[in-house]
């Protein structure tokens, strides 16, 4: 049976320091090893895995930073009026209107971080036309 990997160990050290429990890791390692060895270099390559995978489950994902940019394109779809009976937006519409007129041609999803921007101050043109139809009735 193997001994815990390098990058393991140093894995193993990131993920505790990230999840805020340096201070257990002895409890931690204790929990998962065979032998009952409060050390991790004392951990099998399977137990070290395991561990990993715990503590890999306990740290925060992290939010898409084009989600507010997303946020922002389907909230002026949503004032325009291009929803469902269910008053949420009709995403198929606003693909469409992605895909035809934006410019990159793709469904908002397949927009990378770097092109958003630009179709946000497209949606942003599209909305002010919208309300200035709007303001003259």
């Amino acid at each position: 049976m193997q001994k815990i990997l390098p990058w393991q160990n140093k894995r193993l050290h990131q993920l505790l320091t990230e999840t805020g429990l340096a201070e257990e890791k002895k409890a931690l390692v204790l929990q998962y090893s065979s032998i009952d060895s409060e050390s991790s270099k004392d951990l099998l390559v399977n137990e070290a895995n395991s561990l990993i995978k715990h503590l890999e489950n306990m740290v925060p994902k992290k939010a898409d930073p084009g989600d507010v940019q997303r946020k922002k394109i389907i909230s002026f779809a949503h004032k325009m009026g291009w929803k469902l009976e269910n008053d949420r937006v009709d995403m198929a519409r606003l693909d469409n209107w992605c895909k035809h007129y934006g410019r990159y041609h793709k469904k908002l999803n397949d927009h990378t971080l770097q092109e958003l921007p630009y179709l946000v101050t497209q949606i942003e043109e599209v909305y002010d036309t919208f309300m200035k139809g709007v303001r003259k009735w």
